[in-house]
């Protein structure tokens, strides 16, 4: 796989897809890595390329002492976008990677023709931040796995095979604990929704029903944005229903001509 050298970081990225529809800046979540869109890359690759780093801390990415705030991931990514010279994207988030593409708008220097949004925290449910803040502090014990691992578990999905939700969960629990520690706090901290309601970049929100978003408030900030609904999955409907996802992309872009 390709990869990206900033100053002593190196950020590992993949290409798929060819085709003329605008590129998709697709970004994972906390604990994941790129990888995670290969099930809607072979779903949307023959119309339009998508570009998936792993994000600082992930995957084969470099995992430096820090930071891992969603804004020094946007800075990470801005910078990889003008390294493929990206002209105009949509960005696609899921969790974190929602949290830091909502960085990337406010920081402008993007041209943005669209945002989807998949279960991210923009902005964050009132009980998803205090169950951060309760992973946050696990994180300043002697044993955060104890706290993380069943946390993670009850959102992951895949409720009837519990062999991919121990796959799964055994993945999240990979980056090293200087990386989940802060990146944990950073989003315990993060009060995200502000930026979209300032964007008019046309805005698909895809919510899995795991009290990640604050739905009520992202309808007061955008009044004009999609939102739908995943059935049956957890936080990773790009994974586990990944069909059901590509649908709503694709008719979200067909319609804004993307």
């Amino acid at each position: 796989m390709p990869t990206l050298a900033l100053d002593a970081l190196q950020i590992n990225y993949a290409l798929h897809g060819t085709g003329d529809g605008t590129p998709l800046l697709c970004l994972h979540g906390g604990g994941c890595d790129g990888g995670d869109y290969a099930p809607l890359a072979a779903r949307l690759g023959g119309a339009r390329r998508l570009v998936c780093p792993d994000l600082r801390g992930h995957g084969a990415s470099g995992a430096p002492e820090g930071p891992y705030d969603p804004g020094t991931l946007a800075e990470d990514v801005l910078a990889l976008a003008r390294h493929l010279g990206l002209g105009k994207v949509v960005l696609v988030g899921h969790s974190l990677g929602g949290a830091v593409t909502e960085r990337l708008l406010a920081a402008g220097a993007l041209e943005v023709a669209a945002v989807v949004s998949l279960d991210a925290p923009t902005p964050l449910a009132a009980g998803m931040k205090q169950g951060l803040g309760i992973l946050r502090d696990a994180f300043k014990g002697p044993d955060p796995m104890a706290t993380y691992r069943p946390f993670m578990a009850q959102v992951v999905g895949w409720a009837d095979d519990p062999a991919t939700v121990k796959r799964k969960v055994d993945a999240l629990c990979a980056p090293p604990a200087h990386v989940l520690g802060p990146m944990l706090t950073a989003m315990a901290d993060f009060d995200g929704g502000d930026t979209y309601g300032a964007s008019r970049a046309p805005l698909l929100h895809i919510d899995a029903q795991q009290g990640v978003c604050d739905l009520a408030r992202l309808t007061q900030l955008r009044p004009d944005a999609w939102i739908g609904q995943v059935v049956g999955t957890g936080h990773y409907p790009h994974l586990e229903s990944p069909d059901q996802v590509v649908a709503m992309i694709d008719h979200f872009l067909t319609r804004h001509r993307l």
